[in-house]
């Protein structure tokens, strides 16, 4: 039998390898990242609220990167399932208390008490290479105030959408753009005036389920030696928002923003090793 046809298969199938090999990214980072910093944030007091608060505040900085457990600065993730394309996680999500002695629309009001979240999150990637992520994302989370009764069940939010992330050296950029929806429970408790509420320019309201805002967001961060440098932009319409009608309803759109610089002061001797194969 000639040898070159043979010969060719076999050469094209050991180019083929080389190529896979060289084209694909294999670097080290710490598995834990620990560090402290401060930020400064401008937030709605509510969604639909027309004042807003400037927060200053020392906040921790964590980067764990486990085979099962992730904490970053998009927050806290458990890993349920993992998978080359997709993932079920648990996440964690929540809303900073509101004092309505601070918020003209809720005067007289019940004060709306530290919120936390916490719920599977359905992730699918669409397409990931060296520098580039897609990913749809179907979060589902129930929440609990921690005031007074402690851990009480204020309903379920979900915000599903398409996330994207892209990673040039120490600079990363993250983006998503999707929607929130949640029920009748978690939403009277923003939304709802009670008869004993009830003002001249606050009408009695009761809350219904369904499309609670669109979002988009922005956030970036920049590693500078031990330095970190982050920012965020969150932009949220609610023009067709299920609770339009609500006299607590004040505004239809608004934009926050977020800034804080960290500087990390421990580095694993453990690293984990991150494996980056060519895209089909």
């Amino acid at each position: 039998m000639p040898i070159f046809p043979r010969v060719i298969p076999l050469t094209a199938q050991y180019c083929l390898s080389l190529l896979t090999i060289f084209s694909t990214v294999s670097y080290a980072e710490p598995i834990m990242e620990v560090g402290a910093g401060i930020g400064s944030f401008i937030l709605p007091h509510y969604l639909g609220a027309d004042q807003q608060s400037q927060y200053t505040i020392p906040i921790p900085y964590i980067i764990y990167r486990g085979d099962l457990i992730n904490a970053d600065s998009d927050g806290f993730q458990g890993f349920i399932y993992n998978s080359e394309r997709l993932d079920l996680r648990l996440s964690f999500s929540g809303a900073l208390p509101v004092n309505s002695e601070d918020n003209d629309t809720r005067a007289g009001m019940d004060d709306l008490d530290l919120m936390a979240e916490v719920g599977p999150s359905l992730e699918y990637q669409l397409f990931n290479d060296n520098n580039h992520l897609l990913r749809l994302d179907f979060p589902i989370r129930a929440a609990f105030t921690l005031g007074s009764p402690f851990m009480h069940y204020q309903g379920w939010t979900t915000n599903p959408g398409f996330y994207h992330q892209y990673d040039r050296g120490k600079l990363s950029i993250q983006s998503n753009v999707g929607v929130v929806i949640s029920n009748k429970k978690y939403h009277s408790y923003i939304y709802d005036v009670q008869e004993h509420e009830v003002t001249d320019d606050r009408a009695f309201y009761q809350s219904i389920g369904g499309f609670t805002a669109g979002r988009i967001a922005i956030s970036a961060k920049y590693q500078l030696n031990n330095l970190v440098f982050g920012g965020t932009v969150r932009y949220f319409n609610l023009n067709h928002a299920q609770n339009n009608a609500s006299p607590l309803m004040k505004k239809n759109t608004y934009t926050s923003f977020g800034l804080y610089i960290s500087w990390i002061f421990f580095q694993s001797e453990a690293q984990q090793r991150i494996i980056q194969l060519p895209h089909d």
